[in-house]
């Protein structure tokens, strides 16, 4: 047990590591390729007309495309380089999952462009600013008897990068099973009885 010990903390650290960095670049690229809806200023407030407006939904439609794309990346490159535990893999693929969600979520938010109220509050008729790059945060609410038990707000498509690292570690799994159950057939050579031309 004491020298395996450190080999899970290394798993572990390694998984949280590799990512950390995919979350990072999936902020990056989410950055970049996200096409932001922009608000107006008019007299009274600001606008958005309706066809801008349905471009919010491609904010949240590119983080998940992102992410399971890295996320599938991530971990069947984890488990495939690291198969030796496979059922402990999958345990920290998921906490590293989980980290990387969260590194792209803040880092997209951070790089991207401020609250638009904070461009337009004191900005002349027709500037435009973007909106922020951020998820659209869904109210999570769990009650028994009318008891609230959990309530928070959490972003639904963030459940992409563990979704994805579970579809890429499975198919380690699936490919390492399929070559494994399938032996090479015997030479004819090593089937010849003694004595047989």
């Amino acid at each position: 047990m004491s020298e395996r010990f450190p080999r899970l903390v290394l798993d572990l650290l390694i998984a949280l590591v590799l990512f950390a960095v995919l979350g990072l670049l999936g902020a990056f690229v989410w950055d970049r390729v996200t096409d932001l809806p922009t608000f107006t200023r008019t007299a009274q407030s600001a606008q958005m007309d309706q066809l801008r407006l349905s471009g919010l939904f491609a904010i949240d439609g590119w983080f998940a495309i992102i992410a399971v794309v890295l996320a599938v990346l991530g971990g069947f490159g984890l488990l495939l380089w690291r198969s030796r535990e496979p059922v402990w893999i999958v345990v920290v693929g998921l906490v590293g999952s989980a980290v990387a969600a969260w590194v792209m979520r803040d880092v997209g938010k951070w790089i991207g462009p401020p609250k638009p109220e904070d461009v337009l509050g004191h900005a002349p008729v027709g500037t435009q600013a973007p909106v922020q790059l951020t998820l659209a945060d869904h109210h999570f609410l769990w009650s028994i008897g009318g008891h609230h038990l959990v309530s928070f707000h959490a972003p639904t498509v963030a459940i992409a990068w563990p979704l994805g690292a579970v579809l890429g570690m499975l198919s380690v799994l699936l490919f390492s099973s399929g070559t494994s159950g399938s032996a090479p057939a015997p030479s004819p050579e090593a089937t010849a009885t003694p004595g047989s031309p």
